[in-house]
């Protein structure tokens, strides 16, 4: 079990795949949605996690690093959100939806010295799971 604790913001289609893993390594912290329908399945399947209709309140917990795996046009703001919170970030790709979006968040990502990955397509992947 991890001592480390992330949450996922977005229990979509391929949130749910991060939340899933993340639940089987130890690691789910939180999970936020502003779906409430999709945050009562979450607390359904897994009653002892924080969940969240607001990503503000999520920033109040202790969380070790976020997920952000929601619409693409969202992934800016979110991710300069958590940056700013000096928490670590994965970003599902794309990580913006242009240039001068991405070159903001690298500069403020080199700016606070924070940590931020980007998603790429591995494990789901028709041909990996073939």
């Amino acid at each position: 079990m991890s001592n480390i604790k992330i949450c996922v913001i977005g229990a979509g289609k391929w949130g749910i795949n991060h939340i899933n893993t993340l639940h089987e390594i130890g690691a789910l912290g939180g999970v936020v949605d502003i779906d409430q329908k999709k945050i009562e399945t979450i607390k359904n399947k897994f009653p002892l996690i924080k969940s969240f209709t607001n990503i503000i309140n999520s920033f109040k917990e202790s969380f070790d690093g976020f997920i952000i795996a929601t619409p693409p046009n969202t992934h800016f703001e979110i991710a300069k959100s958590i940056l700013t919170c000096k928490k670590p970030v994965l970003v599902e790709k794309p990580l913006s939806l242009s240039y001068s979006e991405g070159k903001k968040i690298q500069l403020l990502c080199h700016k606070l010295d924070g940590k931020l990955i980007v998603g790429h397509l591995l494990l789901f992947h028709p041909a990996i799971e073939k």
